[in-house]
């Protein structure tokens, strides 16, 4: 883990603000802490800003950044490039969950990611409440009506 965050560091790439907030959150929350420019696939050189590898799990997440400012990821090529990078990822069997920043300074990034860690599931995917309930429960602000 420690390695993959350094190399992310050697590639060039600074962290950003919004991440170290959202790994600070996720250490005050007592989570298991995530693996850092994780390379989920070894033919391209794609990362996830953070990631839970373990099998059982195969949690991502990715902080958004520039999305006030026309950054990458909203221009048209970062788009493509970054929905191809989501959807081998979820091919591959990971759940991807995406955040901007004001997410992450509201604390509902950390709290969905909690509610995932915990296995939370799509209510859809068995009838059972799941994780729209626990997001209620939760109060974590997120809008249940589409």
């Amino acid at each position: 883990m420690v390695r993959q965050f350094y190399e992310g560091l050697m590639m060039g790439r600074r962290i950003s603000e919004p991440e170290e907030n959202l790994y600070a959150q996720i250490r005050i929350k007592g989570l298991p802490l995530p693996a850092r420019e994780y390379r989920f696939f070894e033919y391209r050189l794609w990362r996830f800003d953070f990631a839970w590898p373990d099998p059982k799990i195969k949690l991502a997440v990715e902080v958004e950044g520039g999305i006030y400012t026309r950054g990458r990821h909203n221009r048209a090529e970062g788009f493509e490039n970054d929905a191809e990078k989501y959807n081998f990822a979820m091919l591959l069997g990971w759940r991807v969950l995406r955040y901007s920043s004001g997410m992450i300074d509201s604390w509902s990034a950390v709290d969905e990611i909690k509610v995932a860690l915990e296995g939370g599931i799509h209510p859809m995917s068995n009838g059972e409440p799941g994780l729209i309930a626990a997001i209620v429960d939760e109060g974590l602000g997120m809008r249940t009506n589409g």
